[in-house]
């Protein structure tokens, strides 16, 4: 890697973006922090402890909140009328769904039907569509899709990817952190491109250092940091689902053109850990005929978390893995190697697959019913777990109604029976 070359490419596309871009969006988003705190306290815009909510105190929802605002005006400074503001219009609809979520539960469908009609509108406006999946099934014939399938196939990915990042949020700092180093590769494969050649993206690199810089911020406050054992601020549903937008955005924008940037497959990795996680979850789930978005805790972070390891150890220790998946997709793109897409496609189908296979005899052991007091480990895992779709913050739908649903049987029972086995 010659960093002499890659330092002269950040003075070409503008040091002033790449850097104290990045370092006005880290100081306005932590400056907003207190002012965001005393919005969330005003409008009850709260994470509050309940019986599957540890944290000691209600902490307010706003994260993404600030990470956007502050991405927003910074951009603005900097880019004017040439920066994103049409992806940044998506993302603030987008956003004010999430808020309004957080504060009181939209219903699944109605928070699908809005992110729809999103990615019709980043479709019509930016042209964001997957028109092709790479040599998946050998070394030339690349998977291309009419207007229809590009669309439908956009629209499961783009909802696939917001899942995935809203599912890996259950652990302070562990989302923020996992979707930094996702932006910053995503950075350093549109600085060697322009290196290479190749013309920069809709999303430009300054517009993606200002971006980590907002992301960074916000980790000093939601991370385990400077000797504090709680976060002070949650990323909220409404962060959650921004950040899942930006990121398949970007990899659909990089990966999508006559002279792409990284190729679709390889792009796809770059959502690395989340990605995978859900889809084993997502997979096991089915495959015990339970519903996908059922509580439960089978997700990488609740296992590591249930055999012993901290929050910061279960955070790092899953940061490393998203690294070397990162790392080792970019290598395998890089290498020119002609059956590329279909090692890192087929061997992320058996990534999968081990996650799934891995899991079942963790599974088996966390659903097994002790009693203590009238009440089954399985009952207690399942309040616990409850919203891990939707992160550290308030749950969706899925989750609240899982629990009002826990409470009721919970209810009924305990009237027909007098400190009986729940089922």
């Amino acid at each position: 890697m010659d960093f002499g070359k890659i330092m002269f490419e950040m003075d070409s596309v503008g040091f002033e973006f790449l850097v104290v871009g990045g370092v006005a969006a880290f100081a306005v988003c932590l400056g907003c922090m207190p002012l965001a705190t005393f919005f969330a306290n005003k409008i009850d815009l709260l994470d509050h402890p309940s019986g599957r909510k540890q944290h000691a105190k209600p902490t307010p929802l706003v994260g993404g909140l600030v990470v956007f605002i502050s991405s927003f005006l910074v951009t603005l400074t900097f880019y004017g009328a040439e920066g994103n503001l049409s992806v940044f219009f998506w993302l603030f609809v987008v956003l004010v769904v999430g808020v309004i979520d957080d504060l009181m539960d939209l219903s699944y469908i109605l928070r699908s039907v809005v992110h729809l009609g999103v990615v019709l509108g980043l479709w019509f406006t930016d042209g964001l569509m997957v028109e092709n999946i790479g040599a998946i099934f050998s070394d030339s014939n690349v998977v291309t899709f009419s207007l229809g399938v590009g669309l439908l196939f956009t629209a499961i990915a783009v909802i696939g990817a917001v899942n995935a990042v809203n599912m890996i949020d259950g652990v302070d700092g562990l989302l923020g952190s996992l979707v930094v180093v996702s932006l910053i590769s995503l950075l350093l494969v549109d600085l060697f491109s322009q290196q290479a050649g190749s013309s920069a993206r809709t999303f430009e690199a300054g517009e993606l250092v200002i971006i980590i810089g907002a992301l960074l911020a916000f980790l000093v406050v939601n991370g385990r940091v400077f000797g504090r054992t709680i976060a002070k601020i949650y990323m909220g549903d409404a962060g959650s689902t921004v950040l899942g937008f930006l990121l398949v955005y970007v990899m659909i924008d990089f990966s999508q053109s006559e002279n792409p940037l990284i190729g679709p497959v390889a792009a796809g990795w770059i959502l690395g850990l989340p990605l995978l996680d859900a889809s084993a979850v997502i997979l096991k789930r089915v495959m015990d005929r339970r519903s996908p978005v059922a509580a439960g805790r089978d997700h990488l972070h609740h296992v590591l978390l249930d055999r012993g390891f901290g929050v910061n150890k279960t955070v790092l220790f899953m940061l490393a893995i998203h690294v070397l998946m990162i790392t080792f997709a970019l290598l395998v793109e890089k290498s020119g190697f002609v059956y590329s897409d279909l090692l890192l496609f087929w061997g992320f189908v058996a990534l999968v697959v081990g996650r799934v296979l891995t899991s079942m005899s963790f599974h088996s052991d966390t659903t097994s019913l002790v009693f203590v007091g009238g009440t089954s480990q399985k009952e207690s895992a399942a309040k616990e777990s409850v919203g891990a779709l939707y992160g550290g913050g308030n749950p969706g739908e899925a989750g609240g109604q899982a629990e009002r649903r826990l409470r009721l049987k919970s209810k009924s029972k305990s009237k027909s029976k007098s400190g009986g086995v729940v089922a």
